[in-house]
């Protein structure tokens, strides 16, 4: 339960966050691929950096081998190697 509370929360900020950037809107992000809106990126960096810092305070340091991660979980991180 207290894991599902602290889901929520994060996913409220995060998607307070995406609201306050803005990048609802479709120019935004089309200024952003054409290189004219640097603070995107650095809100995407932010994000990135939250994430792998989140994730390594779930897994206490050390990441799960692939026996322990679930199939879907393993498909979903393939393309990243």
């Amino acid at each position: 339960m207290k894991a599902n509370l602290a889901t929520l929360v994060v996913g409220v900020l995060f998607g307070f966050t995406l609201g306050w950037a803005q990048l609802y809107d479709p120019a935004v992000s089309y200024a952003m691929l054409r290189l004219r809106e640097p603070d995107v990126f650095l809100l995407m960096g932010i994000a990135i950096a939250t994430a792998a810092l989140g994730a390594r305070v779930l897994f206490k340091g050390a990441a799960p081998t692939p026996a322990e991660m679930s199939r879907e979980a393993v498909g979903a991180a393939s393309p990243g190697l």
